[in-house]
């Protein structure tokens, strides 16, 4: 199984491009992503889309952290791997901080 999830990061008033997570119909996840870069408008489908306002907390319940945490725990092998440009939030969202914790601590 694997599952395909982007978290949106802040985005500065200085950057070219806009990236947003498409607003849902009533209670269902985001899965959609908007990508306007100046002169064109792009739309791409995930398996999760979280915004900026989702903490690490909410990462990891919505992924299923705790299955996959027992899963590991009981000898199968789990794989959560964290890729994007340098100051992405690749990081925090893996470690955390003392405020928030990342996906490795909870």
């Amino acid at each position: 199984f694997v599952s395909v999830a982007v978290r949106v990061r802040p985005t500065s008033s200085e950057e070219p491009i806009a990236v947003w997570a498409k607003p849902t119909d009533g209670h269902e996840e985001s899965r959609r992503l908007c990508c306007h870069r100046g002169y064109v408008l792009e739309e791409y489908e995930f398996s999760r889309v979280f915004s900026p306002e989702d903490d690490n907390r909410r990462l990891f319940l919505e992924l299923q952290g705790p299955r996959l945490a027992a899963s590991v725990f009981s000898g199968i092998n789990e794989t959560l791997f964290a890729y994007g440009q340098t100051g992405s939030g690749k990081t925090h969202t893996i470690f955390g901080t003392r405020e928030e914790p990342g996906l490795l601590q909870l």
